[in-house]
C-alpha cells in the first residue's frame, strides 16, 4: 500500500530541508566552525528526522493499519506488524 500523495509530499518536503540541513552541518565542519554550534545543528537535524519518522508512522497507522481491510493491497497491517515497526522507531 503507498501513502496519498498529501503524505508524500509533505514527507518529501520534511526531508529536503533535512538535507539541507546535513549539507550546512558538513560545511560547518569543513569551515572548521565551533563544536558547540555543530553539535547543536546535529541535534536539530536528529529531532527534524525524528519528527518525519513520528509523521510517516502515524501516516502508517492511520492510512495503512486502519484501512487494512477496505483497500486493496497483498499484506494486512496486523497488530505485531505495528509493534514492529514501533519497536524499531525507538
Amino acid at each position: 500500500m503507498q501513502f496519498p500523495d498529501e503524505i508524500s509530499k509533505k514527507t518529501n518536503h520534511r526531508l529536503s530541508r533535512l538535507n539541507g540541513q546535513i549539507a550546512a552541518i558538513e560545511k560547518m565542519i569543513d569551515n572548521k566552525q565551533d563544536c558547540k554550534q555543530i553539535l547543536i545543528q546535529l541535534s536539530a537535524a536528529n529531532n527534524a528526522l525524528q519528527a518525519a519518522t513520528v509523521h510517516l508512522f502515524t501516516a502508517a497507522l492511520k492510512y495503512c493499519a486502519l484501512n487494512a481491510n477496505s483497500m486493496d493491497h497483498d499484506k494486512d497491517y496486523d497488530f505485531e506488524d505495528i509493534e514492529k515497526l514501533f519497536a524499531k522507531m525507538i
